[in-house]
């Protein structure tokens, strides 16, 4: 399995542009991996997250998870999936939704937790 992350997406970019071959096609690809890396660490959180990766720490009141999960939820909303050009999917795929149910059930808990008095929740198992 190879691991995407959002230094992944950034050599996609820098590669395309040193080859000399940016396209505009390309760009969408490496936006996609970058979310998505940014998805799975907001739900993999760590005790201490790495500079540049606020989403690693556990979230918190003054975390920016919430507000990147709303607005993560409107783009996995907006993902399309193309083949031979044209769009795959003539509705939302499974994980598409189960990224946006994971999101919704989160911020419940979060919800919960934190009127029970709770300061912070890690995400990872």
């Amino acid at each position: 399995m190879v691991n995407f992350d959002y230094e992944a997406s950034v050599e996609l970019l820098i590669f395309v542009f040193f080859v000399g071959v940016f396209s505009s096609e390309y760009l969408p690809t490496a936006v996609f991996v970058e979310d998505v890396d940014k998805l799975f660490d907001s739900f993999n959180n760590v005790k201490r997250a790495a500079p540049g990766k606020a989403l690693r720490s556990p979230l918190s009141e003054d975390s920016p998870h919430i507000g990147h999960w709303t607005k993560a939820s409107m783009g996995i909303k907006s993902w399309i999936f193309l083949k031979d050009g044209k769009p795959a999917f003539k509705k939302l795929t499974p994980s598409q939704n189960w990224w946006i149910t994971d999101i919704g059930a989160v911020q419940h808990v979060w919800r919960t937790l934190r009127s029970a008095g709770f300061d912070y929740l890690k995400t990872q198992t």
